[in-house]
């Protein structure tokens, strides 16, 4: 690309998954746009679960150690059976402890709002992009950008 305003790719949303899309690409040096429709974090949360293969990746993106510590690693679950027993689940199995291969063997139980705040000074999902070591900001085209509200017809 010769053009410095031109991108090889916009990225639409400042959650979690945009802004992992968004710090890979910076790291691997391909040029994008961040858009988000809204000014901030937003209040509240949309999901709670982090999967054991996301945590793999904030581990390469050096990040999983912020977010595991806001987080549960496998909530324990009380079940009760329809004739009314109750037992206690959701720990890891222990035939998943302890394996090299399998370095995350359950989910973690974490707001979204934590996630997207594990990065260092991260207070706007759109002033910065928090999980990048390298940030993006020094190509023209890949400073984050707010989107005006999608208006509903």
């Amino acid at each position: 690309m010769t053009d410095p305003e031109m991108c090889a790719a916009l990225i639409v949303g400042a959650g979690p998954t945009g802004l992992t899309l968004a710090c890979e690409l910076a790291r691997s040096g391909v040029s994008f746009r961040l858009i988000e429709a809204a000014p901030g974090p937003r209040p509240g949360s949309r999901g709670k679960g982090i999967q054991p293969r996301t945590l793999e990746v904030f581990d390469d993106l050096g990040i999983v150690d912020r977010v595991i510590a806001h987080g549960r690693m496998a909530m324990p679950i009380l079940s009760t059976a329809p004739h009314g027993r109750v037992t206690l689940g959701g720990a890891i199995p222990e035939t998943l402890k302890g394996r090299s291969d399998i370095p995350y063997p359950a989910s973690l139980i974490t707001p979204q709002w934590r996630t997207e705040d594990s990065g260092p000074s991260s207070t706007s999902t759109t002033a910065a992009l928090p999980w990048c070591a390298t940030t993006a900001t020094r190509r023209p085209c890949s400073a984050p950008a707010t989107a005006p509200p999608m208006r509903r017809s």
